[in-house]
């Protein structure tokens, strides 16, 4: 996608979680789903978002493995509730209104997780966390847990919290990994 106006009820762009080599680049234009992430990446391989991108919704982009790069002037904005915690066990898309990036990650999906936010990139949350981190170490399996590079300008804000370990309902004593590399 490099322009132009997108608009749905539901996801924008999803790829199937059995297609591990799929891209997704979005290099500029308005996205905007009314009731679900903007973007559902469970077997993405990359996906890239740039330039002017604006990813409007509830949820901005839900991720359960690949390589993800938001940099140049995209901005990812959630406008949902804040819905923490959740009740399920992360087969689906986590549906967690209010947050801008959810990672989340069940041992079914093969790769690591490796997000870098760069540049003059914004990720903002109206009502939740920018960032909310669902990751439990037992979802990992032989993959490495997840890495986020937050660098240059970019900016990340929420209202609950700009980056928030989370947990499912289920999960009071779960342990959460992921390394958040900030400069």
């Amino acid at each position: 996608i490099e322009s132009g106006t997108f608009e749905a009820e539901g996801t924008i762009a999803a790829t199937n979680g059995m297609n591990e080599n799929a891209n997704i680049i979005i290099k500029g234009g308005s996205l905007t789903s009314k009731n679900s992430p903007v973007v559902f990446m469970p077997g993405t391989e990359v996906l890239q978002i740039s330039g002017n991108s604006v990813l409007t919704g509830p949820v901005g982009i839900d991720i359960k493995s690949g390589f993800v790069t938001i940099s140049e002037n995209a901005q990812i904005i959630a406008t949902g509730d804040d819905s923490y915690a959740q009740t399920q066990s992360g087969n689906g898309p986590v549906e967690d209104s209010g947050t801008a990036i959810v990672l989340e990650r069940t041992s079914a999906y093969k790769g690591d997780l490796t997000l870098t936010i760069q540049d003059n990139a914004a990720i903002n949350s109206n009502n939740g966390a920018a960032i909310r981190n669902y990751i439990r170490e037992n979802d990992m399996g032989t993959y490495s847990g997840p890495v986020i590079t937050i660098k240059d300008t970019a900016s990340i804000s929420g209202s609950i919290a700009a980056i928030e370990n989370a947990h499912y309902l289920e999960d009071t004593s779960s342990t959460i990994v992921g390394a958040f590399n900030l400069n």
